[in-house]
């Protein structure tokens, strides 16, 4: 009778754990599909050299999204030299991670793409490069994605980024991009006047305070756009 009993209660435990385990399992990516919008998802078929592992979020409880889009968005992605196109995707920028929205005739599942073997990918019309594998790479930044918004002699990269921020117990994405000129191999961050000076050099200070002054940009609160005709400009100096 105690060997029963031992077993049964062997039994009721594993239950339990195995219980436990799948609604650990389940609970996040439950809460990572009540985050993302968009339209049907379409299903793709894909070969060996496309790999990554389950995404699951390490933060469903906070607020706000952690992707640079709540819609998934149709996108190409470069990896090992191939290009892959209309895959559907999603950028965590919390995590800076590409997520792949991978759905099957009978499941659907969030792939976390291999960062190494992605040379650069696009959202959309929106392009993104992996520094480690481009033309700047040497130019000081931080390795990982950053958004190409302009390129020519000087060109324009913007790393997006959340922070983490909390008041009154409760956690939330905090928008934080950073944004930088690559000018003659060296990254340049820019956040004001002062900054864009040191960039390009004294000699130009008057010239562009004119121009910041005649099309209302105020660094601190530029937005991409205006920041590209910035760069436009500043590639005009030259």
């Amino acid at each position: 009778m105690l060997i029963t009993m031992y077993v049964t209660q062997s039994v009721r435990l594993r239950l339990f754990f195995f219980i436990l385990l799948a609604t650990v399992t389940v609970t996040p990516v439950f809460s990572q599909l009540q985050r993302i919008t968009g339209e049907k998802i379409p299903i793709v078929h894909l070969d060996n050299l496309i790999q990554g592992r389950v995404y699951f979020s390490l933060y469903p409880r906070i607020e706000g999204s952690q992707y640079l889009l709540n819609d998934w968005s149709l996108g190409d992605i470069r990896m090992q030299n191939r290009v892959y196109q209309e895959l559907p995707l999603l950028y965590d920028i919390y995590s800076d991670d590409l997520i792949l929205l991978h759905l099957q005739e009978h499941s659907f599942n969030l792939i976390n793409l291999v960062k190494e073997y992605i040379q650069g990918f696009s959202l959309g019309d929106r392009h993104f490069i992996n520094l480690a594998y481009s033309s700047y790479n040497e130019t000081g930044l931080k390795m990982g994605f950053y958004e190409l918004l302009y390129e020519a002699d000087i060109s324009l990269l913007s790393k997006r980024r959340h922070l983490l921020k909390t008041e009154d117990a409760i956690s939330s994405f905090d928008r934080k991009d950073l944004k930088y000129l690559i000018k003659e191999g060296q990254g340049y961050r820019i956040t004001n006047k002062k900054s864009l000076i040191t960039a390009m050099g004294q000699s130009r200070k008057k010239t562009i305070s004119s121009f910041l002054k005649k099309q209302k940009i105020f660094l601190k609160r530029a937005n991409d756009q205006q920041l590209v005709q910035l760069a436009k400009y500043l590639n005009t100096l030259q």
